[in-house]
């Protein structure tokens, strides 16, 4: 079987955040960059470790995104 070029796929993105302010300008950042968000996921809680607490600040939140255009 001969290796075949992939076709288009899905960009589903995993996003941490602990400022309401930073996600909407990596919205508008990641929008502009891949086009229009077509999938939000609700926003949970991320407390299955402290790593990113200093970095971060708390409560550090998770939520998906994926993107209406295709890439290859």
């Amino acid at each position: 079987m001969e290796p075949k070029e992939p076709g288009p796929v899905k960009l589903i993105m995993a996003i941490l955040f602990s400022d309401k302010e930073c996600l909407n300008r990596a919205f508008s950042l990641l929008s502009s960059r891949y086009g229009p968000i077509d999938y939000q996921s609700p926003i949970f809680p991320f407390d299955h470790t402290n790593y990113y607490v200093a970095e971060m600040g708390s409560p550090i939140l998770r939520l998906f995104i994926s993107h209406e255009p295709l890439i290859h």
